[in-house]
């Protein structure tokens, strides 16, 4: 990170974001980071994969969503690893 210039956190060595009003947006340009690898976001698959799912239709298809990580609650977890649980015969 530090050869090409992308900020990050001393303590956790976590990816700064926010750079010029997107949450994903690194401090070098045409680099973003999604997921748990960005500094104060919750480390959960599930916000890492919507995360990446919304950059990737910004950039490709020009949509204008953002992720939201304070709205992303307990419950969806759950019910998302009790259905991989079911699809892979645990209960």
């Amino acid at each position: 990170m530090k050869k090409v210039g992308v900020q990050t956190h001393e303590s956790n060595l976590k990816v700064i974001g926010g750079f010029e009003g997107e949450f994903e947006k690194t401090s070098v340009n045409n680099i973003y980071a999604v997921g748990d690898c960005l500094d104060k976001v919750p480390e959960l698959t599930p916000i890492a994969q919507q995360s990446a799912n919304l950059l990737a239709h910004r950039i490709f298809l020009k949509t204008v969503h953002f992720s939201s990580h304070s709205d992303f609650s307990n419950s969806f977890l759950y019910r998302k690893e009790k259905k991989i649980l079911q699809n892979i015969n645990i209960k």
